[in-house]
């Protein structure tokens, strides 16, 4: 008898559970999109820049480059990174 009552208690307290998540989605998690970046470049920078040796601690600056050129870009300007192709060295740092 206790058997049935907890397996019926169970269904009792999943069921809701299994509707919502068919009828809400992610279980009633209210989701918004959050805008994280908002540049097109057509113009300026927008507040960018290019920083030689930024990441990992490297210190191989004559190896990259960049800027922002007006024409560049997809519809207007963009940003440019060029990376080696100065001489046939392999640089892993």
């Amino acid at each position: 008898m206790f058997q049935k009552f907890r397996f019926y208690f169970l269904l009792l307290m999943i069921l809701p559970l299994v509707f919502m998540i068919f009828m809400f989605g992610n279980a009633g998690v209210i989701s918004q999109n959050v805008l994280l970046l908002d540049a097109d470049f057509n113009l300026d920078e927008d507040g960018f820049s290019y920083n030689d040796d930024t990441f990992r601690g490297t210190n191989q600056s004559a190896y990259a480059s960049g800027s922002y050129v007006p024409l560049d870009g997809f519809s207007g300007g963009g940003l440019k990174v060029m990376i080696g192709g100065i001489d046939q060295a392999d640089i892993t740092n």
